[in-house]
């Protein structure tokens, strides 16, 4: 795969096979406060329902321990046993944020699956919700 050898991440990374095929799968959201599932929608079981085909695939698999795995999931298919991670990566590096996203929006986003949007717009949104808190000021006279 180009992925693995171009080094595109912040850290050393090797994407994998790895997928999770049955959409009807729980996702566990290992950081629940994390703004990825905050801000600006607030991301929950319901995000997960109305999937269609599968979760997502091309996981990462190898990774540095300076990445972090947001969500797991187990699939059901007896052929795909143990719990799957690398669906949804972030690795900090300074002020910034690189995220790996192995779920299947491409899939999610035409079939207007309503979570994928929302998980979407969080993701786009991950740099004003990491902003300072701004102070307003109101003048009274």
């Amino acid at each position: 795969m180009e992925f693995n050898q171009a080094e595109y991440g912040p850290f050393p990374a090797k994407v994998s096979g790895s997928r999770v095929c049955d959409e009807l799968v729980p996702v566990k959201m290992l950081d629940a406060s994390h703004p990825v599932f905050t801000f600006p929608n607030k991301i929950g079981p319901q995000t997960w329902e109305g999937w269609v085909q599968e979760r997502g695939l091309y996981f990462l698999g190898e990774k540095d321990k300076k990445y972090t795995d947001l969500v797991s999931m187990v699939d059901s298919f007896q052929d795909n046993p143990g719990e799957k991670l690398g669906s949804l990566v972030e690795g900090k590096l300074g002020k910034g944020r690189w995220i790996y996203l192995g779920l299947g929006l491409w899939r999610q986003l035409p079939a207007g699956t309503d979570g994928a949007y929302q998980l979407l717009a969080n993701l786009i949104s991950l740099p004003r919700a990491m902003a300072p808190a701004k102070k307003s000021t109101i003048a009274v006279r």
